[in-house]
């Protein structure tokens, strides 16, 4: 069962991996084609209300050439108002080549005061323009034509007229923009899809990071745990079994101790074996302490004397290896710990930080309030830890020190689980390392937690 279990974790951190590639995959895709294809529909939609306009503009070309063979202005007329009466078309013009109106029919009255005529630009080519302050909305296609065969059209020319234009008349075409704004709001909605889809598939890959996190988070915690129940069945049929010939042990030494001298080589040998003794003893409690659930007894505390506490239990041994204690913590910052349990978390931080500069250096203690809760910083400026003892250090037994048992960080680490926080390390070997403990306040109707 265990290892069908392994194998689901596995199989679901895979998919969770999978699916991350795929939705960034997809998300660059969809936003790329987003980009490429925006304003399409309308761009598209321009050109076919050009080209209509173009058409049209033939029209009455081809109509002011039958006009100058006999019709005159009046039979080009005719053509602008059959033009006017198609669905789509609001108004047609024909302009000098000074932009001076010579014909023009509209629908309405309305339209041909929204037209400035005087503001085209008019090219031998089909140009357009949007008129948005008109109702309706209007596309505005103009373009330059010549009534006249090119040679008639010299004769101004020869008459003394230098404008280029001369010659030339404007031709104006205004159509309903409808389609035009249709196809604008279909770029719209289908930038807006786009965008949403590219979301939607950047939160999938977010969601499938975050679950990856999660089981593997949750894998980690279950080797922990298993490591502890390991640790636990170990020392519940051990502890008491070494207690007992331990306490005989010291208490023999204790009394050879007083039979000697107490300058004397075999008194000091007997106080050597009491000494090992505690130290064993010791090693057994953090065991068991590590082991076994505990209670935590919430109340009310001020981080400042935990701190400060703490600080004052290491200052005689800092003192001695010439290291330089300074505690930073402002005061009125209140908190709903187990007091006993944190302290005992710090110190053996800071034990650890004060191994870690045998020659000397500075510890600093500070705390701070956050949006997460009360943040401590241990800090020293010792030898550090190699990055391959990282990943280990919270390991129970692993030590890097001859004399250490390997399990203050494992128990410093469970107790601030407890407490519902984590544990951070920085390191730099020759620099120092900085420990960092976020840690929820608490509330005062918080039950006591039992840890598990």
């Amino acid at each position: 069962m265990e290892i069908f279990s392994d194998r689901m974790h596995r199989m679901a951190e895979q998919v969770a991996g999978v699916a991350w590639v795929v939705a960034m995959v997809l998300a660059v895709v969809v936003s790329a084609l987003a980009v490429m294809h925006s304003g399409r529909m309308q761009e598209t939609a321009a050109q076919v209300l050009m080209s209509q306009g173009d058409t049209l503009i033939r029209v009455l070309e081809a109509g002011a050439r039958m006009g100058h063979g006999g019709g005159g202005l009046f039979g080009l007329g005719r053509v602008m108002d059959e033009l006017v009466g198609r669905r789509d078309v609001e108004a047609v013009a024909v302009l000098d080549h000074n932009l001076r109106p010579m014909a023009v029919s509209a629908r309405s009255r309305r339209v041909i005061e929204g037209l400035d005529f005087a503001s085209l630009v008019p090219e031998p080519f089909p140009k357009f323009r949007i008129l948005t302050d008109t109702d309706p909305v209007l596309f505005v296609v103009h373009r330059r034509f010549r009534p006249l065969p090119r040679a008639l059209t010299q004769l101004p020319e020869r008459s003394g007229c230098t404008d280029p234009g001369c010659g030339q008349w404007v031709a104006v075409v205004v159509l309903d923009a409808r389609d035009y704004l249709e196809a604008g709001r279909h770029d719209r909605h289908a930038r807006a899809v786009a965008v949403l889809t590219g979301g939607a598939l950047v939160v999938l890959g977010a969601v499938s990071v975050f679950w990856r996190r999660r089981v593997r988070g949750l894998q980690e915690a279950m080797a922990r745990q298993a490591q502890l129940a390991l640790v636990g069945s170990l020392a519940a049929g051990v502890a008491h079994e070494i207690r007992n010939p331990l306490s005989s042990i010291k208490g023999f030494a204790t009394y050879f101790a007083g039979l000697f001298a107490e300058d004397s080589r075999e008194a000091a040998m007997a106080r050597l074996v009491v000494h090992e003794v505690g130290r064993m003893d010791r090693s057994i409690s953090e065991l068991l302490d590590l082991a076994r659930p505990f209670r935590l007894v919430r109340a009310k505390q001020e981080v400042a004397t935990l701190c400060h506490d703490a600080a004052r239990l290491v200052a005689p041994e800092c003192a001695s290896q010439g290291i330089a204690v300074e505690v930073r913590v402002p005061s009125g910052i209140i908190v709903f710990w187990d007091a006993d349990r944190i302290r005992q978390a710090l110190l053996n931080l800071l034990l650890n930080a004060i191994h870690a500069m045998p020659d000397g250096g500075s510890l600093t203690l500070s705390a701070r309030g956050g949006r997460e809760g009360v943040e401590i910083l241990v800090e020293d400026t010792g030898h550090g830890i190699a990055p391959e003892h990282l990943e280990r250090i919270f390991d129970p037994y692993f030590t890097t020190r001859g004399t250490g048992t390997g399990l203050g960080l494992a128990i410093t680490r469970r107790i601030v689980e407890a407490h519902g926080g984590r544990i951070e390390v920085q390191s730099r070997l020759g620099v120092g390392t900085t420990v960092r403990l976020v840690i929820p306040a608490g509330s005062a109707d918080m039950e006591d937690a039992q840890d598990g």
